[in-house]
């Protein structure tokens, strides 16, 4: 890190730059209804989808708790108006489609690098004939293919169909274009990503770029090794070590302790 003196922070005003940066500090901070949730997501950087559910999603109160008038059926108008897609970030995630561009390092990584999620093993020719049917039928749901029957539930059982599904959507061929309870729609990408989205992949230096302002717009303070939380390689650590040095160098930030 940059040769610079960290400075001071009470614990009081890190909280309270964490709240403001959360848009916790005040009410309606990204404003109401389906606006306010749209700008809440683009600020916050992404939603976690969330399986807890008490009352609701856990996703859903995370958005209900900052954009007065939220209803779980707005986070479905913007899937279905393209405003947002989901993908991977930290997690399985709500995502502005404005940064669909930021995702392509990750689908690179599997679809031409060999990189793998929780998938080990691909069928291609399963893939190829789920490719041909949604192609030919429109969006499908796992329970739309047929699969061994199963003696127990839980992602750690999921049948081939699920898995070939999951590779296709994280190596970018395939999207969610919604949820059906809790099952993703999936859909072929070029059917669901708007006209005029910027397909450029990022250069290093652009994704370190995004990953340390998006980290810090939404959280206003983070330790260094939270920039590149959950990315591989160390290509993009050295990159966000540089975007630091730079900006510290400069007094864009401080370091604090």
């Amino acid at each position: 890190m940059a040769d610079r003196d960290p400075i001071a922070l009470p614990a009081q005003r890190l909280r309270r730059l964490a709240l403001a940066a959360q848009g916790l500090h005040k009410p309606a901070a990204f404003g109401a209804g389906k606006r306010g949730a749209l700008r809440a997501i683009e600020h916050l950087g992404y939603i976690q989808v969330d399986t807890i559910s008490v009352v609701e999603r856990a996703h859903h109160h995370t958005l209900w708790t900052r954009v007065p008038g939220y209803s779980a059926a707005i986070l479905d108008r913007l899937m279905k108006e393209r405003r947002i897609f989901e993908y991977w970030f930290h997690a399985a995630a709500f995502l502005p489609m404005r940064d669909f561009r930021f995702a392509l390092p990750r689908m690179h990584a599997i679809r031409r690098d060999g990189a793998t999620h929780w998938f080990k093993h691909r069928d291609r020719t399963l893939e190829r004939q789920i490719i041909d049917r949604i192609r030919s039928e429109g969006p499908l749901r796992t329970k739309d293919f047929e699969g061994p029957k199963r003696t127990a539930s839980g992602w750690w059982n999921w049948k081939p169909a699920k898995l070939s599904l999951e590779a296709l959507y994280m190596d970018g061929t395939l999207m969610s274009t919604a949820r059906e309870g809790f099952s993703k729609v999936y859909d072929l990408t070029e059917r669901v990503l708007p006209a005029d989205i910027d397909l450029t992949p990022p250069s290093t230096a652009e994704y370190a770029d995004y990953l340390v302002s998006s980290t810090l717009r939404s959280h206003a303070f983070a330790a260094e090794k939270e920039f590149s939380y959950g990315r591989r390689g160390s290509d993009i650590r050295k990159a966000i070590r540089a975007r630091l040095d730079t900006a510290v160098s400069s007094g864009e930030l401080v370091l604090a302790q």
